[in-house]
């Protein structure tokens, strides 16, 4: 598979997307920076992030998988692998990072206008990737913060990748049908986890069970083996997705 990667096909796919898009980039990198200037709290900026990620994806692919469409990628000389590669550098990497540069460009907007201009003092949320939580010690509360940079873009190059999958599976409104199937699928995994570990360990707490994936065990009473067992299969799951997202791409296009 290595042997197929063609650097220079991947740089023309990637030179030919932006000569093809420059101006509904701009359009839209423009109007999600003027989104943050009013929605510029964290819990908006991270729903903001994932309903663009699905128009931005949605025309991403159709030119990518669409012959009829992409009729000028179909003119360079790019294996599967190179459109795959193609994919996940412009609808995870490129994505994620004018996300970041967008919400920078909203929140010096709001200090220009409303700190500068207009003498508003309101404030200004860098808070992106700071998550603040309260635990109590001794009887007094306290609040402690992370960073959870690698948190939401691993969880976000996770649900591209199952995207990606359901453009490459279904032809008609793939985004409905593969939350549906996703939906399903881990109701199917709950159901089991929940039975699992009630009856062969008897556990009370079950911590993010709605994400079987994800799951994180705070039970004592669970083998540290499976809990391991757990976060590293979670590791492997994104590399996974785009293998079978690679072969699909090579039945779907042969």
């Amino acid at each position: 598979m290595i042997k197929e990667i063609n650097i220079k096909s991947i740089l023309l796919l990637l030179r030919r997307y932006f000569l093809e898009n420059v101006y509904r980039e701009i359009m839209f990198w423009s109007v999600i920076a003027l989104l943050f200037t009013v929605l510029d709290q964290r819990d908006f900026v991270i729903m903001i992030m994932y309903i663009g990620s699905l128009v931005f994806s949605n025309h991403l692919y159709k030119e990518l998988w669409n012959g009829h469409i992409g009729t000028h990628f179909l003119m360079i000389p790019a294996t599967h692998l190179d459109k795959l590669i193609t994919a996940i550098i412009l609808n995870t990497v490129y994505y994620f990072i004018m996300m970041i540069i967008s919400y920078v460009i909203g929140n010096l907007l709001i200090i220009f206008i409303y700190h500068t201009l207009l003498q508003i003092p309101i404030p200004v949320n860098w808070d992106l990737f700071i998550a603040s939580y309260t635990y109590f010690d001794n009887g007094i509360m306290q609040v402690s913060q992370s960073n959870e940079f690698w948190r939401i873009f691993g969880t976000f190059a996770t649900i591209q990748a199952f995207i990606m999958l359901g453009s490459l599976y279904f032809n008609r409104s793939y985004t409905l049908k593969t939350f549906f199937s996703l939906m399903t699928l881990f109701l199917v995994l709950l159901a089991i986890q929940i039975v699992f570990f009630k009856t062969i360990w008897d556990v009370k707490h079950i911590s993010n069970a709605i994400y079987p994936v994800f799951i994180m065990i705070n039970d004592s009473t669970i083998p540290l083996a499976i809990t391991n067992s757990i976060n590293i299969a979670s590791y492997f799951l994104l590399p996974f997705l785009w293998v079978v997202c690679y072969y699909r791409l090579t039945e779907r296009q042969s």
